[in-house]
């Protein structure tokens, strides 16, 4: 299935928020997500860990069901519909899980679902791969937990600016990668802020 078309189409600014794992949006960058949702707006989460911990699937689904219920009370719906699209990478086309809510389209969340990194080194049920040792060029890529993709670094970086220039975002929120507070920050946090900073500056 390709990517979706743009559901708002209001002139209202289009906001997506980036991060590590599933909750860092709840934790981090609220009230913020919950105002732009019940304002009307067109609001985007991106995961791109699993947040698996080095655990089974059973693990990472139950988070991702618990993201999916933080956001219908949110929004005051919760009729999500999953599917799967495909976004263009570095040099491969990837199959990403989305999930929506059918009476407000506008509200979206992407599971890109790369290995939870732990302290950078990763967990060895995932390979030992972490978003840190791919954008330090010590791994060349890291394989989702579903099976689904593999991703180098320009993969990554190309899927997150995709998803950016798609939605036309005007506003996106991420993690700290640039004070001196990041150095005491969980790599994953670090990392996947990286990514999605590098990503929003390609993106048009």
């Amino acid at each position: 299935m390709p990517l979706p078309t743009d559901q708002n189409g209001d002139g209202k600014i289009s906001n997506m928020t980036i991060v590590s794992h599933i909750d860092d949006d709840l934790l981090f960058m609220n009230p913020d997500i919950r105002d732009a949702i019940r304002a009307g707006m067109e609001h985007s989460t991106v995961y791109i860990t699993a947040g698996d911990a080095g655990r089974n699937d059973a693990y990472w689904h139950g988070r991702e069901a618990g993201a999916k219920a933080a956001y219908a009370e949110m929004a005051g719906a919760s009729d999500w519909i999953e599917e799967t699209v495909t976004l263009a990478g570095g040099g491969a086309n990837f199959q990403i899980t989305t999930a929506y809510l059918a009476s407000q389209p506008q509200v979206r969340l992407y599971f890109l679902r790369v290995p939870d990194g732990g302290g950078g080194d990763g967990f060895a049920a995932q390979g030992d791969e972490s978003l840190q040792k791919l954008w330090r060029g010590d791994i060349d890529t890291v394989g989702s937990t579903d099976g689904q993709n593999t991703y180098s670094r320009l993969d990554l970086l190309r899927v997150i600016e995709a998803l950016i220039s798609h939605h036309g975002a005007g506003r996106v929120m991420m993690q700290d990668h640039e004070t001196e507070y990041m150095s005491q920050d969980h790599s994953d946090h670090v990392h996947a802020s990286l990514f999605a900073g590098t990503a929003a500056s390609l993106a048009t």
